[in-house]
């Protein structure tokens, strides 16, 4: 075979080969498409999670079985607490207790859960029938009731399903809570995507449902049980 053809034989080769690999190589995408491919894996992420509470409607995550009522000590001004001073503009209102007195108001609420942590200035509050209600500190909408304003009495947080809230636990400035049907809901401060929904906001100010692919950094950890 003459060294022309060997050329022309190897060229042949070389470009076929290139050609298997463009077919096997993913399509480029422009960002436009990047973003609708995004918000499709992003909507296919919602039905999943649709699934997961219709498909197994007979889940229940069970709750503390305790019940009681709310006692309470120390500090009362939310907005003073882990801080030197009231920040300017907030209420200076909120004295200390220096032993443990009936939280008056939910002397009448049987109580089936408290959650709040070290590091927070809120509270949430399950009451026996499933219901959650926040207290405290809000400048971050961690109290999910639709704005920044401290609240002084337990509020029912908004945006939650008609399922029973099981569990909760709270974070600096953000709360993440439990369905009966193993669904999380979030709201707070979302700057680091600590909330885990899908929202660019800084501030979650109604309970959302956590999506089921997430990012967080400052940053949320919990538990859902086995399907």
């Amino acid at each position: 075979m003459s060294a022309k053809r060997q050329s022309k034989g190897k060229a042949n080769g070389v470009s076929r080969k290139k050609s298997k690999l463009d077919e096997d190589e993913p399509p480029v995408l422009s960002e436009e498409e990047e973003d609708d491919d995004n918000d499709q894996r992003s909507d296919d992420d919602d039905n999943n999670m649709d699934e997961l509470t219709e498909d197994n409607a007979s889940l229940r995550v069970k709750g503390p079985d305790h019940i009681g009522i709310v006692m309470l000590t120390g500090g009362t001004n939310w907005d003073l607490n882990g801080r030197k001073s009231v920040p300017k503009g907030c209420k200076s209102i909120g004295r200390n207790l220096y032993e443990p007195h009936l939280f008056e108001p939910l002397k009448d609420t049987r109580i089936r859960l408290v959650a709040s942590s070290c590091n927070s200035a809120h509270t949430i509050f399950i009451t026996e029938e499933g219901k959650a209600l926040s207290l405290g500190r809000n400048e971050k909408g961690q109290l999910g009731v639709k704005d920044l304003i401290r609240r002084d009495i337990p509020t029912p947080i908004e945006g939650l399903p008609d399922h029973a809230i099981v569990n909760a636990a709270t974070g600096r400035a953000h709360t993440l809570l439990l369905t009966d049907r193993g669904a999380v809901y979030s709201c707070g401060d979302n700057k680091n995507s600590q909330c885990g929904v899908k929202s660019k906001d800084p501030f979650i100010t109604t309970a959302m449902r956590v999506s089921n692919t997430f990012y967080l950094y400052d940053y949320s950890l919990f538990i859902i049980p086995y399907i």
